[in-house]
């Protein structure tokens, strides 16, 4: 899932730098997938529920990324995925 962030002053928040995630060792990614489920299960399974319970908890959790403060994070919204249409011949 890919989220698209707004940060104060309903800006969206464009990161200056390359990112770091191939950098994260799997515990990251086991600990961030148990959150997402918890959320999930705790919120009915919806992305728009999902989202905001994770906007929710960033907003609770006073962390700072190393570029924006968690606090400055306005809104976040779930990449839709784009329709894909397929054609078919005949019968």
């Amino acid at each position: 899932m890919r989220l698209k962030a707004k940060i104060k002053g309903n800006r969206r928040y464009v990161g200056d730098r390359k990112s770091r995630v191939a950098e994260l060792n799997d515990a990251a990614f086991v600990e961030a997938s148990d959150f997402l489920s918890f959320l999930a299960g705790s919120r009915g399974w919806s992305v728009d529920a999902v989202v905001s319970g994770l906007l929710e908890a960033l907003k609770e959790s006073g962390i700072s990324f190393e570029d924006v403060p968690a606090a400055d994070v306005a809104s976040l919204d779930a990449e839709k995925p784009k329709k894909i249409v397929t054609f078919r011949t005949g019968c």
